[in-house]
Order: structure tokens, then C-alpha cells, then sequence
């Protein structure tokens, strides 16, 4: 899968390359699961945990997100959870149906839940590994889990 850093260092180019990917997979999917009476929004989300949100969120441990990004982000699972969900914008206008609510009726959590879990999961890695491995001896890393200051931190 990859992952892409463009010019100024940001993540903004790997983020949509995600965003685009995951889309592409939901879209393929969308016909003959997602928009199907036939299959169970459980199994619907399933599905999208499983597939979609892992295209999504690969490489979301290493992202710095801004709140443009997030919003990016939120706005293209919540598009996908209401079509799991078999809810539309109309329905969300008309009905008052929060973000919140239909997450609930899909049994499915917020984009930051799944990319927190992710990034604390790492960071659990990076925490048990040796102090000669590369992830743990960067000073970024270990200052954080040592509770220094970045700039305080000389020994590995």
C-alpha cells in the first residue's frame, strides 16, 4: 500500500491517496454489499471495519493531523456509516439525525476511536522494543515515553 509524504513534510497527500483508495473499496463493495436489503448492517459494518476502514486508516500511526484533516477524514466515514446505515442527507436534514445516533444504529465508533486505538497500539510496540531499534531510540519517541521535553532529551 504505501505510504506518500509530500513536499512541505505533511501528511495531507497520504491522507487523500487513503481517502481515495478506501473509497474505491467501498465503492466496489457498495452494490452487492453496503446498498444490499439482503445483508445485515452488522454484517455491513463488519465489512467496512474490516476492509474499507483498514485501506483508510493505513499508516495512521505515523500522521500528524491537523483539524482539516480530521474533518476530511470524519466526513468520508460518516458518508460511508450513513449508507451502511441506509440514511441519507435528507433523512439526517428532515429527521434531526446526529453523527452520533447513526454511529449507534450502525454499531459502529467514530474515525478517531479506530485511529487512537491504532497509534496507542504502536505506541505499545514501540514501548516493548529494544533501545537499539530504530523507532525507540529516535528521540521523539523516546523523550515521550521517558515524559521529557524534547529538547531535554541526550540519552537513549
Amino acid at each position: 500500500m504505501g505510504s506518500w509524504i509530500d513536499r512541505t513534510g505533511g501528511d495531507e497527500l497520504d491522507i487523500e491517496r487513503r481517502i481515495t483508495a478506501a473509497s474505491k473499496a467501498f465503492g466496489a463493495l457498495s452494490k452487492c454489499v453496503f446498498r444490499s436489503p439482503a445483508v445485515s448492517k452488522k454484517a455491513k459494518a463488519v465489512v467496512y471495519m474490516v476492509i474499507v476502514a483498514t485501506v483508510l486508516l493505513y499508516g495512521c500511526e505515523a500522521w500528524a493531523l491537523t483539524t482539516r484533516l480530521w474533518q476530511r477524514l470524519r466526513s468520508f466515514h460518516m458518508s460511508c456509516v450513513r449508507t451502511i446505515g441506509g440514511i441519507n442527507m435528507w433523512h439526517v436534514q428532515e429527521y434531526h439525525i446526529s453523527s452520533e445516533e447513526i454511529l449507534e444504529r450502525t454499531g459502529i465508533r467514530s474515525i478517531e476511536t479506530y485511529a487512537y486505538r491504532r497509534q496507542l497500539r504502536w505506541l505499545g510496540h514501540v514501548s516493548r522494543m529494544p533501545w537499539d531499534r530504530l523507532p525507540r531510540n529516535s528521540c521523539l519517541v523516546g523523550c515521550i515515553s521517558l515524559g521529557r521535553e524534547v529538547g531535554q532529551c541526550t540519552d537513549g
